[in-house]
């Protein structure tokens, strides 16, 4: 049936009145009765099933009520609404003095908050929200920016937008709310930093049920959920000839004692890499003309592997102690450094050197180590490094040419210091 919004005014009165009448003229509504003393400067329809005036109230305040299409009142005291025609609700903005509703959610009880209603006038979500707005992509509302509502319920706060999917955190629970308006399995925890595998895919690692595994953006498992850890920071492409091989992807694992590399490659499939007895791993990129290298610590012990298109065994050897610090000294292409095994991911002496040989306290071992004597032969350079806490790097403290001469320079500098430690004893 077609409406329409017809003012008329008394001759006696001048009153003018705003009256909903059908088809064939006759008055089905007159606004102003169904606001009972309120004032209305205009009214029109919104849409086929609404009608929206705006009026003013005793108290000189101004509003918008919603009408039904024959002008039955659904709800006054509106300070501005929205409607959103693809879930039928509206978006409204009011206060306390239009809705008493609103009067719990403010302290000054001034403030304009926002809410949604439906098409009866009952609120979806409560005035409480200083924003809301509707994402037609998701079909969702935002409420405050990180609110996410579905269907008027509270689906999370959102933790990262994926472009595919949207990460949202409920609780101590994690989701994703995808294109379709629907929501992932409920995980323990989702990681907001997403991998692209070689087929282009969006990976995401999750937890569930204490277990770690892959997952895409469309929640279809890439990798099971049975592992005690999976490294985020490890996803590298392996190298062939110098250069990084895009269509597969090398990433690391832990499962009991055990460190597995996995490989996944363009077709998605997932198989192992490598694996290895360990409690303790990283994989480290020293120039970007050459494959990454994976080091593996175990109890006092480390290996390293090339990641090659097939991984190559590098070295093996003990693991060396400077302070609370357990050190992999080793050999890459002919030249020494070293990587610590809780440090960052670069390399804590770079792989430059021909030698390192260790310096020691001999006489008070309980002070350990105290540097390292390394060599640059090409350009005839010896250096003593220490560590320094402060800056967690390692700093050259004296250069020479001749080891001897450099040695007696550090032996002069090890009694200074030990002269000054005494003093304060």
């Amino acid at each position: 049936m077609n409406y329409k919004i017809v003012e008329i005014e008394d001759p006696e009165t001048n009153d003018v009145t705003h009256r909903v009448q059908d088809s064939e003229n006759t008055t089905l509504s007159i606004l102003e009765d169904e606001l009972g003393e309120d004032s209305i400067s205009e009214a029109y329809q919104i849409d086929a099933n609404y009608i929206e005036a705006r009026y003013t109230d005793y108290f000189s305040n101004e509003f918008s009520a919603l009408f039904t299409p024959d002008g039955g009142l659904i709800k006054k005291g509106i300070c501005e609404l929205t409607y959103m025609p693809e879930t039928d609700e509206f978006i409204i903005l009011t206060n306390a003095n239009g809705d008493e509703v609103c009067y719990e959610y403010t302290s000054d009880h001034e403030k304009d908050l926002y809410g949604i209603i439906n098409s009866s006038g009952d609120y979806v979500l409560k005035p409480q929200w200083s924003l809301i707005e509707y994402n037609d992509f998701y079909g969702c509302y935002i409420c405050n920016n990180n609110a996410y509502f579905l269907n008027g319920e509270y689906i999370g706060n959102l933790v990262v937008d994926l472009d595919e999917a949207i990460l949202l955190k409920n609780g101590e629970s994690f989701y994703l709310l995808y294109e379709d308006k629907s929501l992932s399995d409920s995980y323990e925890w989702l990681s907001k930093k997403f991998i692209e595998l070689p087929s282009g895919t969006i990976a995401i690692v999750a937890k569930k049920k204490g277990k770690y595994g892959v997952i895409d953006s469309k929640n279809n498992i890439i990798l099971d959920f049975k592992f005690d850890e999976i490294n985020l920071e490890s996803f590298i492409h392996p190298f062939n000839n110098g250069e990084s091989i895009y269509d597969e992807l090398i990433f690391t694992t832990k499962l009991g004692g055990l460190i597995i590399l996995k490989r996944i490659v363009s077709d998605g499939s997932v198989s192992d890499y490598l694996k290895c007895v360990g409690d303790y791993f990283k994989i480290i990129t020293i120039n970007t003309d050459e494959a990454p290298i994976a080091v593996f610590f175990h109890d006092y012990e480390f290996s390293v592997y090339k990641i090659l298109q097939n991984h190559e065994f590098v070295s093996s050897g003990n693991i060396e102690i400077e302070g609370n610090k357990s050190i992999a000294i080793f050999s890459l292409n002919g030249k020494y450094g070293f990587v610590e095994k809780s440090n960052s991911n670069t390399p804590l002496l770079p792989f430059i050197y021909d030698s390192i040989e260790i310096l020691y306290f001999n006489n008070i071992p309980s002070f350990g180590k105290l540097g390292f004597l390394a060599s640059i032969s090409n350009e005839n350079r010896i250096e003593i490094l220490v560590y320094d806490y402060e800056s967690n790097s390692y700093n050259i403290i004296l250069t020479g040419t001749e080891k001897e001469n450099i040695l007696n320079e550090f032996k002069a500098l090890i009694s200074n210091s030990l002269s000054t430690y005494n003093k304060y004893t």
